[in-house]
């Protein structure tokens, strides 16, 4: 059992190495409001009231960069209603990921919640929270429903939360503006002639490496770690 353990933390050192974190293409763009409600399940308001190690999603799996916490839930503006407290799990750090998820105790947020896993009892985000002081950017994201906390079917007692706004002009994932369409007109210069002659300039062709050839080094170079990957697999079952 141990080596196994030991085998799982080596093949996600590699993978690291391998699938490490890279701007995306075209660079980084931080994502709208509704973006963030768009790839959530839950979007909700709360206070986080105490940090938990080890992490209930992934325990141990990554040393101390991860862990879980506790939130009082103030409202749900998304897959909601939800219980008055809740668990969540993978927050902070995960080594190759080009991003950190983390909260602090006694802070209040806006979190982006995936929905639990079957029998589970944490929820894992989906968007790094922002401060609770953002809401307001949030109110005019299309589909958002505020809705209190409940036990046993009764909506718990709860600070006010502004309720999310009903006008048509609310904001939708993938809504942003598209950049415009600039044609480039490539005007054909005339020859150079030099003085007795009759024949054009042509100039040399430079010579790069294409995109392709890129994408083929790499994947010539995840095969090979492929490859290494299944060696270290077969001598730790014999």
């Amino acid at each position: 059992m141990k080596n196994l353990m030991e085998f799982k933390v080596y093949l996600f050192s590699v993978l690291t190495v391998a699938y490490g974190c890279s701007e995306p293409e075209g660079g980084y763009k931080e994502p709208t409001p509704a973006d963030n409600v768009f790839y959530s399940k839950h979007v909700v308001v709360g206070e986080v009231t105490e940090l938990l190690q080890p992490d209930p999603i992934f325990e141990d799996m990554y040393g101390n960069s991860t862990y879980g916490a506790m939130v009082t839930v103030r409202c749900t503006y998304k897959g909601g209603p939800l219980p008055g407290r809740i668990q969540i799990g993978g927050a902070g750090y995960i080594p190759g990921h080009c991003s950190s998820k983390d909260l602090e105790k006694g802070k209040k947020y806006v979190l982006f919640l995936r929905g639990k896993e079957e029998n589970g009892h944490s929820y894992e985000q989906s968007q790094i929270a922002v401060l609770e002081d953002e809401l307001k950017n949030y109110l005019n994201v299309c589909d958002l429903h505020m809705q209190y906390p409940e036990e046993k079917g009764m909506a718990l007692e709860r600070p006010v939360c502004p309720a999310a706004s009903k006008l048509d002009t609310c904001k939708r994932h993938g809504e942003a503006k598209q950049p415009k369409t600039v044609e480039i007109v490539t005007v054909k210069s005339k020859p150079v002639y030099t003085q007795g002659e009759n024949t054009e300039q042509t100039p040399e062709p430079v010579v790069g490496k294409s995109k392709t050839d890129e994408q083929n080094t790499a994947m010539t170079v995840m095969t090979s770690l492929s490859a290494i990957l299944v060696c270290v697999v077969i001598q730790l079952m014999m």
